[in-house]
């Protein structure tokens, strides 16, 4: 079981069963479903010890797929999709089918045929990883949240996670400030306390929050009060351990608690190297107001809010 330190819960989405796969298509992201073309698109499948990419199964009919082509290959991080050959289950985590998504499970007919058994409607996170720079995408349905891998069991974004592997050994929700609106996140750390994921709401389910710069970022920093700035967050013990802080009135920074050292724009600047950097539209609008996952910071992996 996950340590919980929730510093604010929010509600969880009611997922409603579908099994409507067939609806028009109008963007892709990991597998994709589109109805003009009556493709299946899924960039791997792992199959055994094999991954094969680029593969695509064709629509004939009566929710009816066909392969079409799949080319050998190994690839980096977790395969899109897999493939069980005992039970001959091909199981699609997430299939984007226009604005929807949904987990998809079709089971081999025979002569590389595939009929469809379940389509159940998902809910859609975005998670960042200590191992990957980038973003990725989790789902959670029926109340397990899939990410890299993990499913985690009675999840509610904000309130509650439970981890069978082992894997994860805490979480925290460490955005909570009363009067300024932050960018939701959790963090999820390691046993050891290290922080491994971030995860976000889709875009969807926060539309207030845009994408943002370094520039923006720190000259939110530069505008805030003499000596204040932003909280840097290593673990899941629900407080942070460092913070970047103007040096006002000169135009450095400091790493609090340490008041003795400054460090320049262009120093703070390059630590932010390759963040997803984030803010949530509200009033005012001030450093509260932002979010930064770096890889470059003072450890490998950190959250700046």
């Amino acid at each position: 079981m996950l340590r919980f330190v929730p510093l604010r819960l929010v509600r969880s989405a009611r997922l409603a069963a579908l099994l409507l796969l067939l609806w028009p298509c109008a963007w892709a992201q990991d597998i994709s479903y589109n109805a003009t073309t009556s493709i299946l698109a899924i960039p791997s499948v792992q199959v055994g010890a094999a991954t094969y990419v680029n593969v695509t199964l064709l629509n004939v009919g009566n929710y009816t797929f066909k392969l079409q082509q799949a080319t050998a290959q190994a690839v980096a991080g977790t395969p899109s999709a897999v493939y069980d050959i005992g039970s001959g289950t091909l199981t699609l985590p997430i299939v984007t089918v226009g604005n929807a998504s949904y987990a998809v499970t079709l089971h081999n007919t025979g002569d590389y045929t595939f009929s469809l058994q379940a389509a159940n409607a998902v809910q859609t996170f975005v998670y960042y990883s200590k191992t990957a720079v980038g973003a990725h995408t989790a789902t959670l349905a029926n109340g397990t949240l899939t990410m890299d891998g993990l499913h985690l069991t009675g999840f509610v974004f904000g309130g509650s996670a439970t981890d069978a592997s082992g894997t994860l050994g805490g979480w925290a929700s460490p955005w909570n400030n009363i009067n300024q609106p932050k960018v939701a996140a959790m963090l999820f750390c390691t046993p050891d306390n290290r922080l491994a994921y971030v995860l976000l709401p889709s875009s969807a389910d926060d539309p207030n929050r845009v994408a943002s710069n370094v520039t923006d970022l720190l000259g939110a920093i530069n505008a805030a009060p003499q000596y204040s700035g932003m909280a840097v967050y290593r673990n899941c013990s629900g407080t942070f351990s460092v913070a970047w802080n103007n040096d006002k009135p000169a135009s450095d920074y400091y790493l609090w608690p340490d008041v003795f050292s400054s460090y320049s724009y262009a120093y703070v600047a390059s630590q932010l190297n390759n963040a997803a950097i984030f803010r949530e539209l509200g009033t005012p609008a001030n450093q509260d107001t932002y979010l930064a996952i770096t890889w470059k910071g003072g450890s490998p992996f950190e959250v700046w809010q």
